[in-house]
């Protein structure tokens, strides 16, 4: 497998895995900005042939702006926050640990560009699969949960969530933290 960054080139492969995993709209043509962006760590996995297995965006951000991402009720310690924002790998390539890979992958990447730690936020939802126990793996711990996280999300850009169904999303969001440094 090759890691790398993401260019508009994998934005139709994205969008598929996006839609497919994540619920059909979730992510937009709108991600090619979040590529272009300086704070954006927009991540692939590809296969040896080049087909997108998987997909990884985060962005960096500062600890005061945080509240307005991902609303914690603890305080994070350091001034540079990682956010791991979205992952998802295709239902083809499952089960072979590409979604550890990924997070390994971007981990790294956000200790290169100095954060102090790394965040993230998953589903917590009956019968779903989710990230949590990716992030338990390397160590996260649980900051807060937020009922009905994307419940707004969902409405304004009418995305159908994989475990709601049709706007409006009723999920519970958890976010995890890791110090890096």
């Amino acid at each position: 497998m090759i890691f790398s960054y993401a260019t508009v080139g994998d934005i139709p492969a994205i969008l598929d895995i996006a839609d497919a995993q994540l619920g059909i709209g979730y992510l937009t043509d709108s991600i090619f900005e979040l590529i272009e962006h300086p704070n954006s760590i927009f991540r692939v996995v590809k296969n040896f042939e080049g087909v997108v297995m998987g997909f990884c965006y985060s962005f960096l951000i500062a600890s005061e702006l945080l509240d307005e991402e991902l609303h914690p009720t603890q305080k994070v310690f350091g001034n540079k926050i990682g956010v791991i924002k979205t992952i998802a790998v295709d239902a083809a390539f499952e089960g072979q640990g590409l979604g550890t890979a990924l997070t390994h992958d971007k981990l790294i990447i956000m200790e290169e560009y100095a954060a102090n730690t790394a965040m993230s936020i998953a589903w917590k939802t009956e019968n779903e699969k989710n990230y949590t126990g990716i992030l338990k793996n390397f160590n996260f711990s649980v900051v807060s949960e937020i009922p009905n996280y994307w419940y707004a999300d969902s409405l304004s850009k009418n995305y159908s969530c994989q475990g709601c169904g049709e706007p409006p999303c009723g999920c519970m969001a958890v976010v995890y933290s890791k110090v890096l440094r």
